[in-house]
């Protein structure tokens, strides 16, 4: 059985969407990463090096995303999904990505990814 670390909601502005008013400035959405890794030895020796340092991958996301021009909501959650990824002790990871007033009769769009690590 796996851990779960979860960043939720992760407010970040992006150039995204595929009609012309979208392109013109940056969009909030917010990002959800919940990420499957094995945290009892980070636990055992209370030691940030044993574990994935969220605060650091929020930074990541963060930048990627912000200096991002993608059209579509599903190439950004891949990118976030290949940037936790790149951690070889992570089982998986599910990104959700949400979009705000992206539809008129709707609050939100989301798209919600889910990848294996091929490196475990």
């Amino acid at each position: 059985m796996m851990d779960i670390i979860k960043i939720n909601n992760l407010r970040v502005n992006a150039v995204i969407g595929c009609n012309s008013d979208e392109r013109i400035k940056a969009q909030e959405l917010f990002i959800t990463v919940s990420i499957a890794i094995d945290t009892w030895n980070a636990a055992a020796t209370d030691d940030l090096r044993n574990t994935l340092d969220y605060d650091q991958l929020a930074r990541r996301i963060t930048t990627m995303a912000e200096h991002s021009e993608f059209m579509l909501v599903e190439t950004l959650a891949q990118h976030v999904a290949d940037i936790v990824l790149e951690d070889g002790r992570v089982q998986s990871v599910t990104v959700s990505v949400v979009k705000p007033g992206a539809l008129p009769n709707a609050a939100s769009a989301e798209v919600i990814i889910t990848r294996d690590n091929k490196q475990s």
